[in-house]
């Protein structure tokens, strides 16, 4: 089980940061999420659902280490799991993205070990895109806070502002607008995901046949797009015993 002190201690440094190589590296961590509830609320004309949903940081991590390179491309190699390591993948997009924000000329070489599970509403793909976000702007101190990195994760994905920040927090609009909230409590968590889980679009199918759902009904408990979870969450206690704010164990 993970141990750990304060939520910001995890999210904002890196687990290692060199510079007394060639190269510049850098290792993060990105923790996948839960919904507490979820409220659907409207419909955009593009097709993005309006929501209103608590989401919620827990324990389970992917980590990966983002390398420069002078090459001047971004590579990325997958372990623990065999989704896609090509441009499209949400790593690649969010260190292009990076690269073109900043006028970067080096390249990333990118390594990604996967833990959270994939399709299963916890946002491991924006999770990761996240932690390139934050991994970047670590490595070279950019001048930009988090309201900037959520300006440029917006048009990669809506979960991906939520993860930049973590914690616990109310999300509107299409998921981009944050309200930090104060840590839940006493409650502990059952991952039932062992079983294929249904991505976001299939989902959204299903949602477009739920009588009443695009008129605001609570769809309480959810997971995110992937799924339902049910169970009870408690937030873990560092070594100090004192509590992790805003970070739950699954």
């Amino acid at each position: 089980m993970l141990r750990a002190t304060a939520w910001t201690a995890f999210h904002s440094s890196p687990v290692r940061c060199s510079e007394g190589e060639t190269m510049k590296r850098i290792e993060k961590r990105a923790y996948g999420k839960i919904n507490l509830s979820l409220d659907v609320v409207g419909k955009r004309e593009d097709g993005y659902h309006l929501v209103r949903m608590v989401m919620q940081t827990v324990g389970i991590s992917d980590t990966l280490e983002i390398v420069q390179a002078q090459h001047g491309e971004v590579h990325l190699k997958v372990l623990g799991s065999d989704i896609t390591a090509g441009p499209d993948n949400l790593v690649c997009r969010a260190a292009q993205a990076m690269r073109e924000a900043f006028d970067l000329r080096d390249g990333f070489d990118i390594t990604l070990e996967k833990h959270i599970p994939a399709a299963a509403g916890m946002a491991g793909g924006s999770a990761d895109a996240a932690a390139v976000l934050t991994g970047i702007r670590d490595m070279y101190s950019l001048w930009a806070d988090n309201t900037r990195l959520r300006e440029i994760a917006l048009p990669l994905g809506a979960d991906i502002p939520y993860c930049v920040e973590g914690g616990t927090a109310l999300c509107e609009g299409i998921g981009e607008v944050l309200t930090p909230l104060p840590d839940w409590l006493q409650c502990e968590l059952v991952d039932g995901g062992s079983h294929p889980a249904p991505g976001s679009s299939d989902n959204g199918k299903a949602l477009r046949k739920c009588p009443g759902a695009e008129d605001g009904e609570r769809l309480s408990g959810d997971r995110g797009a992937g799924g339902a979870s049910e169970g009870r969450g408690r937030p873990e206690c560092g070594d100090d015993g004192e509590r992790s704010h805003g970070l739950w164990h699954l």
